[in-house]
């Protein structure tokens, strides 16, 4: 239920930032409330191509089943515990204050992410490369079948 009131909270405001960028308005709540509302500021900070991917896959995800969606929270946490294992390995022995395992946890999902991406983007040049090769072999077998 929590998730549903994000979902239309993101929503809500996501079409009230749009308002306000096409034509000023007042807002229909306090402005000290909304200054404080790290959500809406970060709403806000986003470009327009990044409001409109934010809302299609708000829309994507309230389309999804809930089998699915069972699926892809279960996948977040277990990439997230796997993480937060990593982390506490890295620093076990390790004598860090509060504020440098902070430090450290931030940088290290930030490189985490970083190197993910980088192989991802290499793994799927490779299947591209690798499947090329197997749409040649198998169009020369289709065109001169063994007799």
């Amino acid at each position: 239920m929590a998730r549903r009131k994000i979902v239309v909270f993101c929503l809500s405001t996501l079409c009230l930032c749009a308002a306000q960028s096409e034509e000023p308005q007042p807002s229909p709540r306090p402005a000290r409330k909304e200054a404080g509302d790290p959500l809406l500021q970060l709403v806000r900070s986003l470009s327009k191509e990044q409001k409109t991917r934010l809302i299609e896959s708000i829309k994507a995800w309230q389309e999804l089943t809930p089998e699915v969606k069972q699926a892809l929270r279960s996948r977040e946490t277990t990439l997230k515990n796997n993480i937060t294992d990593e982390i506490n390995s890295a620093l076990e022995g390790a004598a860090v204050s509060q504020e440098q395992r902070s430090l450290f946890e931030k940088r290290y999902k930030e490189e985490r992410r970083k190197l993910d991406v980088a192989l991802r983007t290499e793994f799927d040049a490779r299947r591209k490369a690798g499947l090329q090769e197997v749409i040649g072999k198998i169009r020369v077998e289709i065109a001169d079948p063994p007799k």
